[in-house]
């Protein structure tokens, strides 16, 4: 596990005061990573459950720590497979064992934008 990739990720979006935003679009099941400008903007599915909501926001920062500059040049560009894997093993890993981080996200989602019905 990669505590350090997290960490630097919740860095970044804090520093370039990134947002999140939790709302329900049947395009994408649990969230996405946006940037607008280089404000990142994590866009979660308010219909899941918080533990689900928590592991996309941590799955999200962690793309955010491993990919910031790469995402800030070409925002749309592709995450590579094996990353992605990479990932999504870390977010559960992080989510079974960080609980200072898993509250200090729970707090970053309470106080989220959401966008009504």
């Amino acid at each position: 596990m990669n505590i350090s990739t997290i960490e630097k990720g919740y860095r970044i979006f804090k520093e370039n005061n990134g947002k999140i935003t939790r709302w329900f679009n049947e395009s994408y099941i649990r969230g996405s990573l946006a940037y607008i400008e280089s404000r990142p903007l994590i866009m979660i599915n308010k219909n899941d459950s918080i533990d689900e909501q928590l592991k996309t926001l941590i799955h999200e920062l962690l793309h955010i720590g491993y990919e910031h500059d790469l995402l800030i040049k070409k925002p749309r560009q592709e995450c590579a497979q094996d990353l992605e894997e990479k990932i999504n093993q870390e977010t559960e890993e992080i989510f079974e064992s960080c609980p200072d981080m898993i509250e200090i996200l729970k707090k970053e989602i309470g106080t989220s934008f959401i966008v009504p019905d």
